[in-house]
């Protein structure tokens, strides 16, 4: 019995295998995972559906190109022989020195500021890299760098186009923007088009589409073919599938790379990233940014709640969704949040974040509220239902102006979208997610050329009776580990409510 597993070219996204049955099977049973949560989707409910992600494709026994390494180490731990298709090894990159990274850049057209050292390697590590993520912690100049990667290419592949796909219309209007600024001479807007919300899908002289993720992903193989190079902003939701599908379709597409501020944190999610992209690499750090003070300082003050011992009884029967139910609607706790953010100075900025909007209400009550306890403050709202130029417009605003209050949904203002003007970032709802919590915490770290500190505060909800400890509670303690592990500074206080 042959224990060789051969590797063929299949395209830019896939590789496909040969060999004795049984190893396609080792194989495929090594790059298979639990999807979790995977037992609350009506598809494993109603038993249509496993809950596992299977990368390896049985039937063609293609997987994507990006695993080439990990296939090789599962050969190589298993002791099974492997041979390479020659074709796997074609490379037309040339391996400059990082001498010639700069001379690229010194040649550009005169540039808003220069590159700091961690970027310069970035760019040098992308250009080299034709499948490439990179790690950039928010406020890390990673916008300029996806800006610099779009000029390399295009000086490259003069008829080129490029494809960069961001997670929602705020992003789409902000990238343009930024590329406006980095290098006012080139009137790089004539290069762009814009795609969301229904605008037109085609341009056949701009060399640049900035577009979100859901405009495009529905378009078939043959549109995404117009691409040489397409970049994913906030890899870090490259599991969704509508990105999956975007990706899968880029099929002729050698040139990719992906950018995040942190990857997820399954093994799935992991693998289908290094797949898809490439393989992840990072050259700074939040706390490295804060130290060379390039990013505000950073306080965490954990607002632990303690609720009277007839609540935390009636919570110990509490699902979490009926825990989220009951924070969400409870007074004392709403007020709690309005009376901080209206007591914060009158010069300073505020960013509120929920999950919850329509149903539960929960942004009017806490805005009704915080109206109550300072009439002065000026208060907008941000949810879903909010156009994209009304977004920017509040952005804007914040950025110019002074006491300022914006109460905002996670999916609309957690991710990407920079206000230089942040003094206070205040957690309405919480979760325990790495991703989502750091997402929402870089809103606050440029440099605001006042004080250049943000204080986050992190509202506690604990429930806890006699030995039971409550979801929130819980979810907490893995916000700790995070802190922890990025170094943030953090103080608790217990608060009795």
């Amino acid at each position: 019995m042959s224990q060789t597993l051969k590797i063929y070219h299949y395209d830019e996204t896939f590789i496909q295998l040969s060999g004795e049955r049984h190893l396609i099977m080792e194989l495929s049973e090594h790059f298979t995972f639990d999807v979790p949560g995977a037992e609350h989707q009506f598809q494993f409910k109603q038993k249509l559906w496993d809950g596992k992600i299977r990368l390896l494709n049985y039937f063609n026994q293609t997987i994507y190109k990006g695993l080439l390494l990990d296939i090789v180490k599962w050969c190589t731990d298993n002791s099974y022989s492997y041979e390479i298709d020659p074709e796997m090894f074609l490379q037309d990159e040339s391996d400059p020195s990082l001498a010639v990274t700069q001379k690229f850049i010194e040649k550009l057209p005169p540039l808003l500021f220069q590159p700091y050292d961690f970027q310069l390697n970035s760019v040098h590590h992308l250009m080299n890299n034709p499948r490439a993520v990179l790690i950039s912690p928010t406020s890390s100049g990673k916008s300029f760098i996806i800006f610099l990667m779009i000029l390399w290419h295009l000086k490259n592949h003069p008829q080129s186009k490029i494809l960069l796909c961001v997670p929602n219309i705020g992003l789409v209007n902000q990238m343009e923007k930024e590329f406006s600024d980095y290098c006012p001479k080139l009137n790089i807007k004539s290069m762009i088009h814009k795609i969301y919300d229904g605008k037109e899908k085609y341009n056949k002289k701009a060399p640049i589409f900035i577009s979100t993720w859901q405009s495009v992903y529905k378009m078939p193989k043959r549109y995404f073919s117009q691409f040489t190079y397409v970049m994913i902003d906030e890899t870090h939701q490259a599991s969704a599938e509508s990105l999956k599908g975007i990706l899968e379709k880029c099929d002729n597409i050698k040139y990719r790379h992906g950018f995040t501020g942190t990857l997820q944190e399954t093994e799935a999610n992991k693998y289908v990233i290094r797949g898809l992209l490439g393989p992840a690499t990072r050259f700074v750090t939040t706390k490295d940014l804060m130290d060379r003070g390039i990013i505000s300082k950073l306080s965490v003050y954990c607002h632990v709640l303690r609720y009277p011992e007839h609540d935390r009884k009636s919570a110990t029967k509490f699902k979490y969704q009926d825990e989220v139910d009951f924070i969400v609607h409870h007074d004392k706790r709403n007020e709690f949040i309005a009376k901080l953010a209206a007591s914060t100075k009158d010069s300073r900025n505020t960013l509120i974040l929920t999950d919850y909007h329509n149903k539960k209400k929960h942004i009017q009550l806490i805005a009704e509220k915080i109206k109550k306890f300072n009439p002065e403050k000026k208060i907008f709202i941000v949810t879903g239902n909010v156009d994209a130029d009304e977004r920017e417009r509040i952005r804007q605003e914040t950025e110019k102006g002074e006491n300022i209050i914006i109460i905002a949904t996670f999916g609309t203002f957690s991710t990407g979208i920079n206000i230089k003007n942040l003094q206070y970032i205040i957690f309405a709802t919480n979760s325990k997610s790495m991703i989502k919590l750091l997402q929402s915490i870089g809103r606050g770290l440029r440099l605001d050329g006042k004080d250049n500190v943000v204080k986050v505060f992190d509202i506690v909800d604990d429930f806890s009776y006699n030995r039971k400890v409550n979801y929130l509670a819980k979810h907490f303690f893995e916000r700790i580990k995070i802190y922890t592990s990025e170094k943030f500074s953090y103080r608790i206080t217990n608060i009795n409510m």
